[in-house]
């Protein structure tokens, strides 16, 4: 198989002289043109290959920086949640992988697609090598644009559903506290008025008997104000 035509190798062919034949000036002069050329294309196909990888490199950063920037937003939420929201904070977590998983597969597509159409470009005139290299870039840019958008708006729209339900889950709680305590206060003060009564006034019945239908009344209200109370 024939190596590949360099402008060096094809300025430095010889050939055998036979009688009859081109004026070797002329062809020297003629290869030493084409070579030019050659070396001319190769030049700006190089800048054009260059100006391609410097920006799938940045794309590519730039979703990586995105991706590890949503995990460790999920994360960080996750951790400071009580043991209820658990289960909602992972699924933030794993919904932000996804998505950063999708964008990197985004972008490695995107670049593939660039670097072929950066390789069929290379094989054309300098004016054409120049336009799509400028829209390659400019597709490039759009692409990654449009990947970055949509991970952050994903990741922003699921942290600000985790928060609420964290708020909802500590006012819960709260409430909850509140009324432990309320029927703790109650509970004791009872303790106090039956540890006050004597025991002819238990046997009589009347304060005994009081604080006993105070103790039900109490004890029948506070569940109803507990479930009237429950979201």
């Amino acid at each position: 198989m024939q190596a590949d035509i360099t402008p060096e190798s094809f300025e430095n062919r010889t050939f055998t002289t036979k009688l009859r034949g081109y004026d070797p000036d002329e062809v020297n002069e003629f290869v030493a043109e084409v070579a030019a050329m050659l070396r001319d294309h190769k030049k700006h196909a190089d800048r054009a290959y260059q100006a391609v990888g410097e920006e799938m490199g940045e794309m590519l950063q730039q979703a990586r920086d995105r991706a590890d920037s949503m995990i460790a937003s999920a994360e960080s939420k996750a951790a400071d949640t009580i043991a209820t929201a658990n289960t909602a904070a992972e699924e933030t977590r794993r919904a932000a992988e996804e998505a950063a998983a999708a964008a990197r597969a985004g972008a490695e597509e995107d670049a593939a697609r660039l670097r072929a159409d950066a390789e069929r470009a290379a094989a054309e005139t300098r004016r054409t090598a120049e336009e799509d290299a400028t829209r390659l870039r400019t597709d490039a840019a759009n692409a990654a644009e449009e990947t970055r958008s949509n991970a952050q708006r994903d990741a922003e729209d699921r942290t600000a559903r985790a928060d609420e339900r964290v708020r909802l889950l500590e006012s819960r709680e709260n409430e909850a506290r509140d009324r432990i305590r309320a029927l703790q206060g109650e509970l004791h003060r009872i303790s106090e008025l039956l540890g006050g009564l004597e025991p002819d006034d238990v046997t009589e019945g009347s304060p005994t008997e009081g604080a006993a239908e105070d103790t039900g009344i109490l004890l029948e209200t506070a569940p109803e104000e507990t479930a009237g109370r429950a979201p």
